[in-house]
């Protein structure tokens, strides 16, 4: 049983405004990650927040998740994934961490990652594209402890970088699902390009 984690409190310093909140086709940056999300096999949704409580918590009511809430949200994202790791680690197998600035990532795609784990339950399991690593990230509870020592803002990406023979690869065929917004640009992309699939359905 896999829970699904969204990391939603970060300072979005380069954007300059919580992007998380900014509108992409009919709804927030978020809330496209959450649908996916709710829509996969994942057991439950989490969303780690530390700022902007009441828009957050707004979401979290109409889509039916769970908040966690993390204080140290200016400390860096491990401080997300450690929040995260305590308040429901006794309930699953593993955790998959999604990034809430991801909006086109497909629930067909986080299945794909699921099914995967399901033959490596000790590992961690992610997807790539063109072999470069992307998100969201599966985590063993065997990495659990270790998780909740982490610091600074690299997230879980120290864990990925100590445990290499422990990484299950799955290849997906979307290169935009990995496809994070940083900057007004990357925003402005994302708008294009979900201007051009709605055109297309």
């Amino acid at each position: 049983m896999v829970g699904g984690v969204i990391l939603a409190s970060g300072m979005s310093e380069r954007f300059g405004q919580n992007k998380l909140l900014m509108p992409l086709g009919h709804q927030s940056i978020v809330e496209n990650v959450i649908d996916q999300a709710i829509e996969s096999k994942l057991k439950g949704v989490y969303l780690v927040y530390g700022h902007h409580e009441r828009e957050f918590e707004e979401i979290a009511r109409k889509k039916g998740i769970s908040l966690i809430y993390n204080p140290d949200y200016a400390l860096g994202q491990s401080k997300s994934v450690k929040k995260a790791v305590e308040n429901i680690e006794g309930d699953v197998q593993g955790l998959m961490f999604l990034l809430g600035d991801q909006p086109f990532i497909g629930k067909k795609t986080i299945n794909l990652l699921i099914d995967t784990f399901s033959h490596y339950p000790q590992d961690i399991v992610l997807p790539t594209f063109n072999g470069n690593r992307g998100n969201p990230v599966i985590f063993s509870q065997s990495f659990f402890e270790e998780m909740k020592t982490l610091q600074g803002d690299k997230g879980a990406r120290e864990i990925i970088k100590k445990y290499p023979h422990r990484i299950v690869k799955v290849p997906i065929a979307e290169e935009m699902e990995n496809y994070d917004i940083d900057t007004q640009e990357d925003y402005q992309k994302a708008i294009e390009y979900r201007r051009d699939q709605d055109g297309s359905l």
